[in-house]
């Protein structure tokens, strides 16, 4: 959708717009990781759904878990993190049969709904 809307050159712009703030964001930004998983969520949602490549979800595992490291136990978007690593997982347990993947997405997603208690705005995405 979003490229029959945009066109292709859009979402290279949307992915190169979105790593040039990444690469100015300092290292210690208190926002980076929200830059990261920007990043990663534009690389998995539109680059890898779009065009099947394995080296976007690749690049975009790799993201989630540079934010995720940016999120340590009590982080406000910890859950948000937790979430979208365990989502592009199972994207690459379905894209190429990575068994061991399910194991860790399950974990992820699992302590996601510890954050995301009943009545939080975001546990049914979680649990979807």
């Amino acid at each position: 959708m979003f490229e029959v809307l945009w066109g292709n050159s859009h979402t290279m712009w949307l992915k190169n717009a979105e790593g040039l703030v990444v690469s100015l964001c300092a290292e210690g930004h208190p926002d980076r990781d929200v830059y990261l998983n920007n990043l990663a969520v534009s690389l998995q949602n539109y680059h890898f759904s779009h065009h099947g490549k394995s080296d976007d979800l690749d690049e975009a595992v790799s993201l989630y878990k540079e934010a995720l490291c940016l999120s340590p136990v009590g982080h406000k978007s910890r859950d948000l993190q937790l979430d979208n690593l365990g989502g592009a997982l199972l994207d690459g347990l379905n894209q190429r049969g990575e068994v061991e993947d399910i194991n860790r997405a399950t974990s992820l997603r699992r302590e996601a709904l510890t954050l995301r208690p009943l009545g939080h705005q975001e546990r049914d995405t979680t649990l979807s």
